[in-house]
């Protein structure tokens, strides 16, 4: 899988940009023989994305990709040629991080796998709605897992944002949510979580917001009445 982002040209010729061709060959001339899905074209929608995934490609083959911008009068100029191989990555940040008081001196957390992969790029639509990823043949979850399963989740706890206080802990789960106990009632956490598969460690999330990008993750402990 190959992710390419791009963003609307500077100039657009007098005329709305109404698609994006993207363009892969594994020739840097995009003249080779190579078949589906080794070499094509599609013409995305510059209302729907920014951005496009390129499937089913064959690890450790270097692609060469180009876009270029469509308007009512044609075709503009190409951009840049740029190439990459495909290869399995961390995976990218958590979503949808919610964090709340639970019993006496507990904390619940939950989330959801990562939508947009470790770089960045949403696989389709735009950075603040994101389209899923595409799930490798034999997969389970969207490649924005990084092309490797999910072994873990890391959660970490505690009361200075920063994380470097001395009240706090770090657990791992496989699962999607779980209840952080043994805190200190009426004490305040900040609170973060990360993925992890085979390759490594993704990025932490410490905010809330289906991109990570809401609100600082922060819950106080419940005090026992």
């Amino acid at each position: 899988m190959l992710t390419v982002g791009y963003d609307t040209p500077t100039d657009n010729g007098g005329a709305e940009i109404q698609y994006y061709r993207v363009e892969w060959d594994t020739m840097p001339n995009f003249n080779s023989l190579s078949a589906s899905p080794h070499k094509g074209a599609v013409d995305v929608d510059a209302s729907i994305a920014l951005s496009y995934t390129i499937d089913e490609l064959s690890v450790a083959t270097r692609y060469y990709i180009r876009v270029i911008p469509i308007n009512l009068a044609g075709y503009g100029a190409a951009s840049a040629t740029l190439s990459a191989m495909p290869a399995l990555q961390i995976p990218g940040i958590p979503r949808s991080i919610t964090v709340s008081p639970s019993s006496a001196g507990a904390i619940d957390v939950s989330w959801l796998y990562p939508r947009i992969p470790y770089h960045g790029i949403p696989c389709g639509g735009f950075d603040t709605n994101p389209d899923e990823c595409p799930v490798a043949l034999g997969g389970s979850l969207p490649e924005s897992t990084g092309g490797s399963a999910i072994l873990e989740y890391e959660v970490e706890i505690n009361e200075r944002a920063a994380f470097d206080g001395t009240d706090g802990l770090t657990v791992t789960t496989t699962s999607t949510s779980l209840t952080i106990s043994g805190l200190t009632e009426g004490r305040g956490y900040y609170v973060r979580v990360l993925t992890r598969n085979a390759v490594g460690s993704g990025q932490f999330c410490a905010l809330s917001g289906s991109v990570c990008t809401g609100d600082v993750l922060y819950a106080v402990a419940t005090v026992e009445t």
